[in-house]
């Protein structure tokens, strides 16, 4: 019997933890918390200081008080490589042992040092006769750095997902009447990486991870006014709040201009790159998550220069939320947050 399962999301500035009800009929928030991190807690998606971690998670748990014990976890970024093959090979058995021994022809790194996994996204081969099969690896160390993090708290790590993928369930199980025809581009800014998936008519085509986010603006705040990352953060979040007593509200705005046409930049680039790699249809939309999101000359940079209609994705939009358990309000204002959270907390084990 499939059991419900904790979505916690561990990102570089901010852990996320979401718990989800989910019958035949309907699927509720159950728990959603977010805890901020010391800075460079996390680095690259590699654990740097674990005990400040462990720290804020059992303080996370605390405060949710679930009941269950299972975890999803995901993770990205330089130990994480996504490949889309193509092989004639169609039977599973044979399929497996074919990527057992090409895999590294794929993947940068030594085959012995990562944890690898494919899915075929194709089950009828095409008029060459090949079918199209994902294939996913990722650092061994850093997979059993997490996996370590959550045993040595007492909960049990029952799936290690990727970001993007992640991105991808939030998408479908939310946008159902959209998921199998519109090709789209999910886009979520965290604070030092930003995940792209690009969906096409419901099947992932292409898979980024970019080292750019929401702390470029930080630092830029930081170097421009001489000031700690804390106090750059606290002005930041105070503007995005719309407190503009904080600093020249001028100058603010040429070094928000400045980060967010680069940020914007750099997702372009992989757009523009894939739409060069591949020959598949227009784009119909961008969606974007995850807190840089929330620097609003992003989102306006990336419609103007791209051309395509830009929105945020709901991680909550088909989600069942009771006002008498949760601040409606804290979840309009940090849902683009939970994102990643959610689309783990999707996903179901076997008791």
């Amino acid at each position: 019997m499939a059991v419900n399962i904790i979505g916690l999301d561990i990102g570089t500035s901010s852990m996320k933890l979401v718990c989800l009800k989910q019958t035949k009929k309907l699927t509720s928030l159950k728990s959603f918390a977010i805890v901020p991190l010391p800075t460079e807690s996390i680095v690259d998606g590699a654990l740097m200081n674990t005990s400040a971690i462990s720290d804020s998670l059992v303080k996370i748990l605390k405060e949710v008080k679930v009941k269950t014990k299972n975890v999803a976890l995901s993770i990205s970024g330089h130990s994480v490589f996504v490949r889309f093959i193509r092989t004639t090979t169609v039977n599973d058995d044979e399929l497996e042992e074919h990527i057992k021994w090409d895999a590294e022809s794929y993947i940068p790194v030594n085959i012995n040092d990562v944890y690898i996994d494919f899915q075929k996204l194709t089950g009828v081969p095409d008029q060459s006769g090949e079918i199209e099969v994902l294939l996913v690896a990722a650092k061994r160390n850093m997979v059993d750095e997490y996996d370590q993090l959550v045993k040595s708290i007492g909960l049990k790590p029952a799936i290690v997902d990727i970001d993007a993928f992640a991105l991808q369930n939030v998408y479908e199980f939310n946008y159902p009447n959209r998921y199998n025809d519109e090709n789209v581009v999910i886009i979520n800014i965290g604070s030092a990486i930003t995940n792209i998936n690009i969906i096409e008519k419901g099947i992932s085509k292409f898979v980024r991870d970019i080292s750019i986010g929401g702390m470029e603006v930080t630092e830029a705040v930081s170097q421009y006014y001489g000031l700690s990352v804390e106090e750059a953060e606290n002005i930041k979040l105070g503007a995005l709040q719309g407190d503009s007593n904080l600093v020249n509200s001028k100058e603010l705005h040429g070094i928000y201009e400045d980060v967010a046409s680069r940020i914007a930049g750099e997702i372009l680039q992989t757009i523009d790159y894939y739409r060069t790699q591949a020959a598949g249809d227009d784009i119909d939309r961008l969606y974007l998550s995850g807190g840089g999101s929330k620097v609003e000359l992003i989102t306006k940079r990336l419609g103007e220069s791209s051309g395509i209609q830009v929105e945020y994705l709901n991680p909550f939009n088909n989600i069942n939320i009771d006002p008498r358990m949760f601040n409606i309000d804290f979840i309009r204002e940090n849902g683009i947050l939970a994102t990643v959270a959610v689309g783990l907390a999707l996903r179901k084990v076997e008791s």
